[in-house]
């Protein structure tokens, strides 16, 4: 009878999964959470059964708040212990009361079913699922803002229990709704200023969590900042024990030190990132800009044609590709790198069309030059470009 409802509602599901993976490759997030890849090998249950611990106390009796719960805020279980067992009793209850208010009477307008506590876990269900890692690991092993859809069902039972309470104790149940309005007014004035920007957020996730994975990799990126690299380098170390060599990880800190010109650690940690993940561009990437940096023109081709082998349309590979070609003088094949550049994101640039120019006039292309000036001229120039680029083409038509 709902056909007319449901339709463009899957439809509309249809087009967004899609749309997700064309973004990303795949529907789900194409890494496990931040520390939590051993969540692919080991029984999940252990882990999440802790993280849904963690769902009734932050809807319940959120006192104690955290920007990241990455390990060591929650710890990956490898076996069962008080803190799991209390997630998996906590969640059969709910589901048990859920089942025997679904069996009261219908819902409907005016009335106060039992049934709007199975509503709300349902709703809760349903809602979490996308980043609960029970059908797939989403990415995140819990975030509080993900809870804020979710509440809505906590809201219903929470709701219903409340109007069932008036009805019989009416004065404890205004009570209740004024306490619980008060404290989490409060509890919300008072962390809000931790959300001002992202000094702020940081420096409060590494006040209450100073030893987990994530604030030791801040510390590391604050000591690089503040140029103290041999303490950066140890809260990199630390950040990487306990949260494992996770790919997003390795490529930010190997950013980093890259920047430091530390590029042997960098190389070392984007090859272990490649050979964890072949399929994802982003280290080979990296990796063409450590050797492009470092001056190793060989080494540089190959990561750059194997970013090419993985992202046809990456501007930057072919930049490096081209770049690695020149220092080679294999200037037909720098030529067609440099094109490559132009054709993905680069063609607004004249500094592109004069490159590509000089390389076609070493390559004795002398007309393939020509008209890269042209395109070149074209391009918004200052006054020293278009005479570099004047150079160049009484160089192209010098006998």
């Amino acid at each position: 009878r709902r056909w007319r409802l449901y339709l463009p509602m899957a439809v509309a599901a249809g087009v967004l999964l899609l749309a997700r993976f064309e973004v990303l490759g795949s529907v789900a997030h194409p890494y496990g959470p931040l520390g939590a890849d051993l969540l692919d090998h080991v029984p999940r249950i252990w882990t999440l059964a802790e993280v849904w611990s963690h769902y009734v106390r932050l809807l319940v009796f959120p006192a104690d708040l955290s920007a990241d719960y990455s390990p060591n805020v929650i710890p990956i279980a490898l076996g069962w212990r008080a803190e799991n067992v209390v997630g998996v009793i906590l969640t059969l209850g709910i589901l048990g009361g859920a089942l025997a208010s679904w069996r009261r009477s219908d819902m409907a307008p005016g009335t106060s079913s039992a049934r709007a506590v199975a509503f709300g876990v349902v709703w809760f269900m349903i809602t979490i699922s996308p980043v609960a890692n029970v059908v797939f690991l989403s990415g995140v092993l819990l975030a509080e803002r993900n809870l804020y859809f979710p509440s809505v069902g906590f809201m219903a039972a929470f709701g219903w229990l409340i109007v069932r309470l008036a009805r019989e104790r009416r004065r404890l149940a205004v009570a209740w709704v004024a306490a619980t309005l008060l404290l989490m007014g409060w509890k919300t004035w008072t962390r809000n200023a931790t959300w001002q920007n992202n000094d702020t957020v940081f420096g409060q996730m590494i006040e209450d969590y100073p030893y987990s994975g994530r604030s030791q990799w801040l510390l590391g990126d604050l000591f690089f900042q503040q140029g103290r690299s041999r303490q950066g380098l140890v809260a990199y170390g630390a950040a990487i024990n306990m949260v494992g060599p996770h790919y997003q990880l390795l490529v930010e800190i190997s950013e980093k030190l890259m920047d430091a010109k530390y590029y042997g650690a960098a190389e070392h940690l984007l090859e272990f990132a490649w050979r964890d993940h072949p399929e994802i561009p982003i280290a080979p990437t990296l990796l063409a800009v450590v050797y492009s940096r470092d001056s190793k023109p060989e080494e540089t081709e190959l990561w750059a044609r194997r970013t090419i082998a993985l992202d046809p349309s990456n501007g930057v590979a072919y930049n490096l590709l081209a770049g690695a070609l020149s220092e080679q003088e294999r200037w037909p094949e720098a030529a067609r790198a440099r094109l490559g550049a132009i054709r993905h994101g680069e063609a607004h640039a004249w500094q592109q069309w004069f490159s590509l120019a000089y390389l076609r006039l070493q390559a004795r292309d002398s007309a393939g030059a020509s008209q890269a000036i042209d395109s070149a001229m074209a391009r918004p120039t200052t006054a020293t470009a278009r005479a570099q680029l004047d150079s160049l083409r009484i160089q192209i038509r010098s006998p």
